[in-house]
């Protein structure tokens, strides 16, 4: 029907109530917001069993702004309605090399999609989607997509590379290429598109599978635009990471060679965000203790949303939802039982 998603998940796996109640940020996010930005109406089952449809004007609208990145702790999300936009078939491509200091590079992810003077008014010379891919401290590689149809991607001289073929290289290596050739613009058509998460975990063998859990973690950070650049000169320094910047830094696998604490270099992370007004998704290994998380999100509007919907004693509190390690039911009744007990709970 050539309608598409107007925040794409940049994952087979990734799922409407997934992108909703956790943290959906993608390519074109710098136009449209967060996944949760496109909807215009949920549909929740409360702590008591009813229906209700939530939406930014009606007598739900605490309930409308409180689920997103709640993690299925506000209520039961059953529906959504999202907004859908036109699409072509094709995606016209343009890599851009940049060289220079971490700053400089964050400062070409920027201008790659910050309206140039006069251009604020015409949507064509914002590009739909952006996402630049860190190297090395001084290489990055800017992209910018625009929609394109069927008839300009085949016009003569231009270039469509079915990026989802088994033979093809890894993206990321294939953008690695203009580094060395300059920049260049191709149009993307894949028959495959990303490749399933859970099809890769079931061809994992024991081994692998168990060298990822206790070797890897995945980290991600939503920060302040102004303050890209500093992020990545501290993980640069801290961590030695280089990796994808979309509208958010996400920092990839440890490179140098050293005994490296992951834990420590986790928390130190977690309370540079706090400082600098910055998020952590709910989804990441955490070191937060509960004050800490609280210190992070605003718990207002989350907690009167719980105390309203009677989920106290029901959904547990997303802190301990997204907590390290296994909770105990023991654990979690007793942080519910303390919260019921508060004056604020009692006035309430």
């Amino acid at each position: 029907m050539n309608l598409s998603l107007i925040v794409v998940a940049e994952l087979d796996d990734l799922t409407v109530g997934g992108l909703i109640n956790g943290y959906g940020i993608e390519g074109s996010s710098h136009i449209y917001g967060m996944f949760s930005d496109t909807v215009v109406a949920y549909e929740i089952v409360l702590a008591d069993g009813r229906l209700v449809r939530a939406t930014k004007d009606n007598e739900y609208s605490d309930l409308f702004y409180a689920i997103p990145w709640s993690q299925g702790t506000v209520g039961l999300l059953v529906a959504a309605e999202i907004k859908l936009i036109p699409i072509k078939e094709y995606m016209k491509l343009t890599y851009k090399p940049v060289v220079g200091n971490l700053q400089e590079l964050a400062q070409g992810y920027i201008d790659s999609f910050a309206p140039r003077d006069g251009d604020q008014d015409n949507p064509e010379k914002v590009p739909d989607f952006v996402e630049t891919m860190i190297y090395t401290p001084t290489k990055a590689v800017c992209m910018t997509g625009k929609y394109a149809s069927k008839e300009e991607a085949k016009r003569k001289g231009n270039k469509i590379n079915s990026v989802g073929w088994w033979f093809k290289p890894w993206f990321y290596q294939h953008a690695q290429t203009a580094l060395k050739k300059g920049e260049f613009v191709e149009f993307l058509f894949g028959w495959l598109m990303p490749p399933k998460v859970s099809l890769l975990k079931a061809t994992q063998g024991e081994a692998i599978r168990n060298y990822y859990h206790e070797m890897h973690v995945i980290q991600d950070m939503l920060v302040p635009l102004y303050k890209v650049g500093d992020a990545l000169e501290w993980v640069h320094r801290e961590m030695e990471m280089y990796t994808d910047v979309g509208v958010y830094y996400a920092p990839g696998p440890v490179l140098r060679g050293e005994q490296f604490d992951g834990a420590e270099a986790v928390r130190q992370m977690e309370n540079r965000l706090i400082e600098n007004h910055g998020f952590q998704p709910q989804y990441t290994v955490s070191e937060l203790n509960e004050k800490n998380f609280w210190r992070m999100f605003n718990a207002g509007l989350y907690e009167h949303c719980r105390q309203k919907c009677g989920d106290v004693g029901t959904f547990m509190s997303v802190y301990y939802k997204s907590k390290k390690g296994r909770k105990t039911e023991k654990e979690v009744q007793e942080a519910e039982q303390a919260i019921l007990e508060t004056p604020d709970a009692e006035a309430s």
